[in-house]
This record gives C-alpha cells, structure tokens and sequence, in this order.
C-alpha cells in the first residue's frame, strides 16, 4: 500500500493562497483515512486530489471567478466523503458550512450508494452547470485510474460497464464544452483501448490518412486465426466524382495464437466497406465494417466479437 502522493502541483498552489481549500483537503484527508483505490494500494485521498486538480485546470482555461474556483475545488476535494465515509451531510455542514460547496456535494452524491447511479441522479446533475463540470472531473479521473488496473476478468466486466455508462450518461453532458468534452473523449478512448486489447480479436487502427490506412488483426487467443482474407469496396472521390471501386481482395494467411498481422488498404479516399473473413477454433467468422481514410479519427466498432478501438489516422506509429 502507497502513502498519498505529493498535492498536484495547482492543488499545492491553490491550497497555499485559499483558507478555505485547506481546510476542505484536511476535512477529506481526515474522512478518508484507512481507504484505499479499487487497486488496493493507493491511498483513496489521491482521488479526490486529482478531480479537483482537473477542475483547476479546466477553471484556469475558462478564467473562473476566484469565488467559483474556491466553491469547485472544495466541492472536488469532499465529493465523495458523505457518499464513502462514516462522515454525514449533517457532519459536513457543521465543519464547513458554506452552502453553494454543500449543494454541490449533495447532487455529485448518490441517495444509494449500493446501487449504480439511476438516470435521475445525472437528470439533476444536468441543472446545473458547476455539477456538470464537477462530475466530468470525477468521471475523468476515474476513467484514467481504471484503464491503470491489472488486466483480470473482473477488470474487464468493470471497464466496459464504466464506459457504457460514462457514454450513456456524462459524455452526453459535455458534448458541447470543447474542453470538457475533449478531455472526456480522451479518457474513454484509454479505457477503451485496454477493453478493445483484452479482446478474443482486436482491429486495431494504426496508422493512415488520404493514402490509405494500416490494420492490426490482433489474436488474444490460444488458437490462430486460420485462412484471413480481407475485402475492400466502397466509393472514391475522383476530379469531384464519386466513383464505386471495384471490389479489391487479398490472403493474408494465419494470424498465430497472441500474434497479429498487419493489413494494409491502399485507397485514395472516399467511404470504403472493409470485410474480414478467417476461421477460428473449427467456426468460420466474417465481419464487416465502413471507415473513410479521409477522416482523422476512425470511428470504434463492434462487429460481433472483433473488436476495433479509435486511435488517431495521421502520423502515428
């Protein structure tokens, strides 16, 4: 088991100019004393440090008030003491009775904590903007601390439930802030990419652009992928035309068990159809999905059990 890490660097620096901060860390550090991370090993208090450093970054680039950067940083560091510690909203008022930081922490905090949030609980997020920003803040962090977690079985049911429900309900809230938005995006694609390499059979989108896109076929399995042929068609943008391509087929063999196999799709541009064929374990398995090599991300796919993630097009390695 760590000892809680050093304050983040705006946090210390924030703490060093706001009585009020301090006093909302030392309240947190006290009321989560003894707990620790889904990982067993860090300290529990480093979680809210981190949202609230999150939230300073994001005040720093909107140039909030000093008032409304006092209110969310104090409202980041003690979001979740009534909801995962003996201490009670009642608690809390008499040893920090400021009331817009106790709304705060009323609607980031679930009514039962032994259940999922319900639908509602983000419906009263949703009404108010400095919740909003609070909750995307707790969201991020959490979503960076779970893609940290060993690769298990358990970790992995975890990682896709918290990324369906980081999409059905907090990506929603964000959609039109650039900058919470981005960095949401960002988090999920982390998670997204640990669920997407644990996989049976993973597409993985290395590089490409205009001139075409290189594949990974990833096998996780103890079994090869036998006899893989791949398929391109679709339609190319040429002198402003749209034109449908010919149907373009290649062999590419076996992909050994915990190997993978690049495949490469050399098109100028345009919306292209991409199919897969292969067997695997005595089953014939054909998938298929669109991308347009034009774009500069790839959307994710979920094509039965081959799994594709979103990685950048253009210059990546």
């Amino acid at each position: 088991m760590n000892d809680p890490a050093a304050l983040p660097e705006r946090l210390a620096k924030a703490a060093l100019s706001s009585d009020l901060i301090r006093r909302a860390d030392q309240i947190a550090e006290a009321a989560h004393a003894g707990q620790f991370r889904k990982d067993e090993e860090t300290p529990y208090i480093d979680h809210p440090r981190c949202v609230a450093e999150w939230f300073l970054d994001y005040a720093e680039r909107r140039q909030l008030s000093p008032e409304d950067i006092d209110q969310g940083v104090c409202a980041a560091l003690l979001h979740d003491v009534v909801e995962d510690t003996q201490t009670t909203a009642a608690d809390l008022k008499q040893a920090f009775p400021h009331p817009r930081m106790l709304e705060l922490i009323a609607l980031l905090t679930k009514s039962d904590t032994t259940t999922s949030a319900p639908a509602r609980y983000y419906e009263q997020i949703a009404g108010d903007p400095s919740a909003v920003v609070l909750k995307t803040c707790d969201r991020i962090a959490n979503l960076y601390d779970a893609a940290a977690l060993p690769d298990t079985l358990e970790n992995r049911a975890f990682w896709r439930k918290y990324a369906r429900k980081s999409e059905a309900f907090v990506e929603r809230l964000v959609r039109s802030d650039t900058i919470l938005g981005g960095e949401l995006s960002r988090a999920l694609y982390v998670v997204r990419t640990r669920i997407a390499l644990t996989d049976p059979w993973c597409l993985l989108v290395g590089s490409g652009g205009f001139l075409g896109v290189n594949f990974y076929l990833i096998n996780n399995t103890d079994a090869p992928l036998e006899s893989v042929r791949s398929k391109a068609e679709g339609w190319m943008t040429l002198d402003d035309n749209l034109v449908q391509t010919a149907p373009k087929y290649e062999q590419l063999g076996d992909v050994p068990p915990h190997d993978s196999k690049e495949i490469g799709m050399d098109e100028p541009g345009g919306y292209i159809r991409y199919d897969l064929e292969f067997h695997h374990a005595g089953s014939d398995v054909e998938v298929s999905f669109a991308v347009d090599p034009d774009q500069w991300y790839f959307p994710r796919c979920d094509v039965g059990r081959l799994c594709g993630i979103v990685l950048p097009a253009r210059n990546s390695a």
